[in-house]
């Protein structure tokens, strides 16, 4: 069974690293742990959802006042669409234009989180909360189906987003 961080409780300082490698996004714990990552999906695998949350409201608070560039930005991308994006009053409206054009290769979830994710032909990834509604044309729910939901294993969590995506698509 895979244990979660739970760094809601136990986090203390995230901090941006620079190596030879590339950049990467620290997160020191208060018992002296602490985890790199540069890419939001790395950490799917080890946050739940509290964790997101939590994760979301340091970045926010911590880089209000800084100007983003390159990793730290896309992340803080990522987090916002998922976060902020939804169908009433969506300010990101350009993000979610030319949705015909969207070639999915891939639809996971990750259960822990409640996070799936779209993975397209050219690269973008999409962060999404299984329970939010994000403005998603019918065409792109019904091709999402049609490519098929990837899961560690069957579950209710998997079943009831299967049954959400379809019900959007009938409400339309």
């Amino acid at each position: 069974m895979r244990r979660t961080l739970n760094i809601y409780l136990v986090i203390h300082i995230v901090y941006k690293v620079s190596s030879p490698d590339g950049d990467y996004l620290v997160i020191y714990r208060a018992n002296g742990n602490f985890r790199a990552f540069n890419y939001l999906m790395e950490i799917l695998h080890i946050f739940d959802r509290l964790d997101l949350f939590h994760l979301y409201d340091l970045i926010r608070d911590q880089f209000s006042e800084v100007t983003l560039e390159g990793f730290e930005l896309i992340l803080w991308g990522d987090l916002k669409i998922m976060m902020e994006s939804s169908t009433e009053g969506n300010e990101q409206s350009d993000f979610w234009s030319d949705q015909q054009d969207w070639k999915i290769v891939t639809w996971r979830l990750y259960e822990s989180c409640g996070v799936c994710i779209l993975e397209f032909e050219d690269g973008i990834v999409i962060h999404m909360l299984v329970e939010r509604r994000y403005p998603l044309s019918k065409d792109l729910l019904q091709r999402m189906l049609n490519l098929g939901l990837e899961v560690e294993r069957e579950s209710s969590v998997a079943i009831d987003l299967i049954r959400f995506i379809k019900q959007q698509i009938n409400e339309e």
